[in-house]
């Protein structure tokens, strides 16, 4: 009998030691945090966030942990903790200002005067990232200019070039990405702006003339619209607080401004338009309630590129163009649309560019007319046709081609008196890159004529830029870098100015 108590103790100690392994009653792992490294025993089943709760570790939100925490703790584990600390920092650049020579016709020839220029600061922010206290990335986070840089102003005396001429109304262009104005007689002129700074999307002379809308180009918002009194001796211009703008103009009442967005975007052209329309109410230099006529879209091929808007004379309507068509737009409709008169195939420019028509209206407030994109008669598809008509328009039913392959930069003009002017490609079926000469018609296409510049001169090289008198005797032209005028009775051209950097003439009352 106890011979079989013994062997039956025997047995149980073998199977007991035939059974799964027993886990070690503890368990110890190194953790390393803050310069110092500790041993921590803990019970087994745990892991490595109980080894941080059991040393009173906390983490921060940007600390890491190695292995991470939710791994299972085993003897001989090493755990280790990254302190992570993110710090912003700002320095602050010298923005150089740069010399700019213009030719003014108030000094005398051969003499020269100097406007001293300013440097601009540049503020740049950098998010600096530690690792248990050492720098390990530096990472640039925006530009911001503080101040702008003034450009230094070498002023070439052309007097005696050419003889002044009496300018009835406001005259303003700009210059050198600054903006002028010219009143009484072309040698008066004066400077609006001293930045340097102006894009050239928005430069808008109220109807009295008193008033310069124009846009300034920002890094973050593309530009930023202001309004300055052109009749200040001491001019304090007025920032709107209306970023990435488009297109901005007056109502020919003077009583509105409207305009369109966009916002940057990485790569070229360097914005995303929102094809939208607002309407904001003006009075004195304040602006009033805005509204909103057209709300974002991208409902024309290449949309990113934005839309073109005209007032009528009336400031009852606008006009709009956009890759695909012509049409208007009621502002005072209870339910606003947009209506094409015309409509057409967007033109594939296989660039980072679109074309887009400009509306002019007839001075009735009846007709709108533009260059428009044609169907080829060379085989091409419609997309590719290099044809660019003139048409115009009065309703989606009556509209028709007043000159044929005038080329794409025609930018008609509607004169008061009801003739229209417009411009000439020399090569019609390549009018991207052709020059230019600008013709005159009466409003049904017929009587057309030459009338700028002279036969056998060199053509206006790509859109030509006209304004016309008040008094719709006068046009004014840039030609080469100049401000040319042309009597429309006479057809006698005077030269204005001898800048060279002349661009986007407008002329008020």
């Amino acid at each position: 009998m106890l011979r079989q108590v013994t062997r039956l103790i025997l047995l149980v100690l073998i199977l007991a030691g035939c059974g799964p392994g027993r886990l070690p009653d503890q368990i110890s792992v190194t953790l390393t945090s803050d310069g110092e490294t500790r041993t921590l025993t803990l019970p087994p089943g745990q892991s490595v966030r109980d080894a941080l709760r059991a040393a009173s570790l906390t983490l921060g939100e940007l600390d890491r942990v190695r292995p991470p925490e939710t791994t299972p703790l085993q003897s001989g584990l090493a755990i280790t903790v990254t302190r992570v600390v993110q710090a912003t920092e700002f320095i602050t650049q010298t923005l150089p200002f740069e010399t700019q020579t213009v030719r003014d016709a108030n000094i005398p020839s051969g003499q020269t005067r100097l406007q001293a220029g300013r440097n601009g600061v540049l503020e740049v922010t950098y998010r600096l990232t530690y690792e248990d206290g050492r720098l390990v990335r530096r990472d640039e986070v925006s530009r911001e200019i503080i101040e702008a840089p003034v450009p230094e102003i070498v002023l070439v005396g052309v007097q005696g070039a050419f003889s002044t001429v009496p300018v009835s109304g406001t005259l303003a262009y700009l210059s050198n990405n600054n903006a002028f104005v010219m009143r009484d007689v072309s040698g008066n002129r004066r400077p609006l702006t001293t930045e340097g700074d102006l894009d050239g999307r928005v430069l808008a002379l109220s109807p009295d003339g008193r008033w310069l809308l124009y846009s300034r180009a920002t890094t973050d918002t593309l530009n930023s619209l202001w309004l300055v009194d052109t009749t200040l001796a001491q001019l304090e211009p007025i920032a709107l607080k209306i970023d990435g703008v488009l297109w901005a103009d007056f109502s020919p009442d003077g009583r509105s401004i409207a305009y369109s967005r966009a916002e940057p975007s990485p790569g070229l052209p360097g914005w995303k338009a929102f094809n939208d329309l607002q309407i904001v109410s003006f009075n004195t230099g304040r602006l009033g309630a805005r509204r909103e006529v057209v709300a974002q879209n991208s409902n024309a091929p290449y949309a990113w590129w934005g839309t073109q808007f005209a007032w009528s004379p009336d400031s009852r309507q606008l006009a709009y163009a956009n890759t695909q068509s012509i049409g208007v737009i009621s502002p005072t409709a209870r339910v606003s649309r947009t209506i094409p008169l015309i409509s057409f195939a967007a033109y594939n420019t296989r660039s980072t560019w679109a074309w887009t028509p400009t509306p002019v209206w007839s001075p009735d407030s009846r007709f709108i007319i533009g260059a428009v994109h044609a169907p080829s008669t060379r085989g091409e598809s419609d997309e590719d046709s290099s044809v660019f008509h003139v048409a115009v328009a009065l309703s989606r039913t009556v509209n028709a081609a007043l000159v044929l392959d005038a080329g794409m930069w025609a930018n008609p003009v509607w004169l008061p008196d009801g003739r229209i002017v417009y411009g000439q490609a020399e090569t019609p079926y390549a009018s991207e890159a052709s020059r230019y000469t600008l013709r005159i018609m009466d409003r049904d296409g017929s009587n057309a004529r030459h009338l700028f510049p002279e036969e056998g001169a060199v053509g206006i090289e790509g859109l030509p830029e006209v304004a016309v008198s008040p008094d719709g005797r006068s046009l004014l032209v840039v030609y080469q870098g100049d401000l040319y005028l042309i009597n429309l009775s006479t057809d006698i051209v005077r030269r204005l100015t001898a800048e060279g950097t002349i661009s986007h003439p407008r002329w008020s009352r």
